[in-house]
């Protein structure tokens, strides 16, 4: 519904048409984050949140313990816990002992699809191809890091 009104400035009317802004997002975004290591860590803590709409709902990453410890982060920061500083931070957990740990593997596995809505992968090119055919699959949207990287030419000569 659009409100009208007119208003007078310097002597001169101006008409103004009021549009009230409809919330684009519905609901919370679910991501997975695969790749807990610089750049995962920092859009796991820094760009997904209520403030973008989004929730990490799960951790994924070959390296189980780097997965854990952010795990613990974001779960104790979705509990109130503050982020000390922007860049490469990790969230002091020892208030919030009692917060949920995310979910997190070593596999994005079919469990981690089904909970999520959206696949954040921040990891080496030469993984991206399996994790982003695996989370289209599961009928996931995407979000990757960096492009993917192209198939190499094979060549019987070098090139000139």
């Amino acid at each position: 519904k659009q409100a009208s009104t007119s208003t007078s400035t310097e002597g001169r009317a101006v008409a103004v048409t009021v549009i009230p802004m409809l919330n684009p997002v519905a609901k919370t975004i679910r991501v997975v984050v695969v790749g807990a290591g610089s750049i995962g860590r920092e859009f796991a803590l820094h760009h997904f949140g209520p403030h973008t709409s989004t929730c990490v709902s799960a951790i994924v990453d070959t390296d189980l313990t780097a997965a854990s410890l952010l795990a613990r982060d974001v779960g104790a920061l979705q509990a109130g816990a503050e982020v000390p500083c922007r860049y490469r931070s990790t969230v002091t957990a020892s208030n919030f002992a009692d917060a949920e740990r995310i979910p997190h593997d070593a596999l994005l596995t079919g469990a981690i699809l089904a909970d999520c809505d959206t696949v954040y992968i921040g990891t080496t090119p030469s993984s991206h191809r399996e994790l982003v055919v695996r989370a289209l699959t599961a009928r996931r949207h995407v979000l990757l890091e960096k492009p993917p990287r192209p198939p190499t030419p094979t060549r019987s000569s070098p090139p000139e």
